[in-house]
């Protein structure tokens, strides 16, 4: 479907909303030695009790600390809290900063869904460090809880998630406001939970599904996957895979804020019934890494997308462009009529969706490095405080910009949409 085919009316009611939820994380990492010899984090880190705090940027609220600790044989990072991807990322920055100048230079940092861990680390390990977390998680589709018993001194793998927290944008809304049914209710914790599995998990099946991400998500991080928070939810299907660079924590966390504001404005069920959302299709998809259903979700979700939401807050906006000299698309541009957008103040353009696309065609490898300190420029700040790296919109600009493979592969992405 392209976009001049979409519902005009209902586009009208989705282009140019925008909610600011209050946005927390808590991915996790492994440590490693520089043989790749995963060891256990207490070594490192302290415990949940005594984590190490630091200043976080920007904050809100009354906690302005983002914080370290060991959680099992991973460590976690608590990102502190803000309403801004901007800031957000810039807070994982720090705090991978901070682990790696922590770890010393003989680790790294390692950003993956699921490790193999030798037996007698496990055993020589901090009894905290050596079983797997006790408080239980539920499932928006079943309403239990959803993840069984596994004896840690004897499983050789860990997995590392990568949740996110989501809250209430203002305290002052009304109780029968949708925002608030959505934050503070059952039904509305269970509504965007789907929601998020649709936006941001099915995303997840096509940009990770890697072995290791396949493992995690057959004990841990099934669709559905939350705990319920007195803020809102903590949703916790997706591993630790989008810390792997600053663009994939701009991109993710701003697919779950776009769930939160279909929710925030009551669109979300108009919303489904325009993509043919079919529950258990995503649901299934995710449990079962489906590579091929999750992109036809996708590409049945995808005119939407394109709309949804202000250019500036959401990454896949048809509007979401950068040139050379920060061009954007006119205002007055629909994408409704079938004409290609005009960009003002010219330059090669690199477009938000056409990004996300390449990335999916070609794999998470092709793109990003595994190496912590490449990608997220550890230890060196005056090169990040740059700025072009923290948003998906500049950081993929700046990757690909000059890639004549992907230029073509937007050109040909753009005339199948408009």
């Amino acid at each position: 479907m392209k976009l001049r085919d979409l519902d005009k009316g209902f586009v009208k009611k989705i282009n140019g909303i925008q909610s600011l939820p209050t946005l927390v994380g808590d991915p996790e990492f492994f440590v490693a030695n520089n043989r790749g010899t995963i060891l256990a984090s207490d070594k490192f880190f302290p415990g949940k009790e005594n984590k190490i705090m630091f200043a976080a940027k920007e904050p809100i609220g009354a906690d302005k600390r983002n914080k370290l600790f060991f959680d099992g044989i991973q460590a976690e990072i608590n990102v502190g809290v803000t309403t801004c991807r901007e800031y957000f990322t810039d807070n994982v920055y720090r705090c991978l900063n901070k682990a790696a100048e922590i770890i010393g230079i003989g680790n790294k940092i390692i950003l993956k869904p699921s490790v193999k861990v030798r037996k007698e680390v496990i055993l020589m390990a901090d009894p905290e460090a050596r079983r797997f977390g006790c408080m239980p998680d539920f499932n928006a589709y079943t309403r239990t809880t959803s993840t069984g018993e596994i004896d840690a001194t004897k499983h050789p793998y860990r997995y590392a998630g990568g949740h996110i927290h989501m809250g209430i944008s203002s305290k002052y809304l009304g109780s029968d406001s949708p925002e608030c049914r959505m934050a503070k209710t059952e039904e509305g914790h269970i509504a965007l939970i789907k929601l998020l599995d649709l936006l941001v998990g099915i995303p997840s099946v096509l940009l990770d599904n890697s072995e290791s991400a396949i493992r995690r998500r057959s004990n841990y991080g099934k669709a559905g996957c939350f705990r319920p928070t007195p803020y809102g939810v903590e949703y916790r299907t997706p591993s630790c895979f989008w810390i792997k660079a600053p663009e994939l924590v701009s991109l993710i966390i701003g697919l779950a804020r776009l769930a939160w504001t279909l929710g925030a404005y009551d669109l979300r069920k108009e919303f489904l019934e325009k993509v043919k959302y079919e529950e258990q299709a995503v649901r299934e998809t995710i449990d079962n890494s489906d590579v091929v259903k999750a992109n036809e979700i996708w590409l049945a979700m995808r005119p939407y997308m394109a709309l949804l939401g202000r250019d500036c807050t959401n990454p896949l906006n048809i509007k979401s462009i950068r040139t050379s000299k920060y061009g954007y698309i006119s205002s007055d541009y629909t994408g409704l009529k079938g004409k290609m957008p005009h960009i003002v103040e010219g330059g090669k353009p690199v477009h938000g969706l056409a990004s996300f696309e390449y990335i999916i065609d070609n794999g998470l490898a092709a793109i990003f490095s595994d190496d912590v300190a490449t990608e997220w420029l550890v230890g060196k700040d005056n090169r990040w405080q740059g700025g072009d790296r923290r948003g998906f919109i500049n950081g993929m600009y700046h990757r690909l910009v000059g890639n004549s493979d992907f230029l073509k592969f937007q050109a040909s992405l753009l005339k199948d949409v408009i």
